[in-house]
């Protein structure tokens, strides 16, 4: 639906913001999904497989725009942050 299209009379009705870059934009979110996917506990190797699937599309589309090389650099940096880091699940019996 374009703006015109649209049944909005409301000057503030839609909304938008721009991302200073794409690029950086893009590279921000890889830092994001990749300390997500590290959180879990997933090591650098299957953190970039997850990347290079289309299945999982918005990390995939940060794969195509910054490519392999940088990728693998920001999850690798991610894994070593995050991969330390253990937590463990007790259950507390209920008093």
């Amino acid at each position: 639906m374009t703006y015109e299209d649209s049944e909005c009379t409301g000057r503030t009705a839609i909304v938008g913001t721009r991302a200073s870059s794409y690029a950086a934009s893009c590279e921000q979110s890889c830092r994001i999904f990749a300390g997500e996917f590290a959180r879990l506990g997933l090591d650098a190797e299957k953190v970039v497989q997850l990347f290079r699937s289309p299945f999982y599309v918005a990390p995939y589309r940060t794969y195509q725009i910054l490519g392999e090389e940088k990728v693998s650099k920001i999850v690798r940096a991610s894994v070593d942050l995050w991969g330390k880091i253990q937590v463990e699940r007790r259950e507390v019996a209920p008093r």
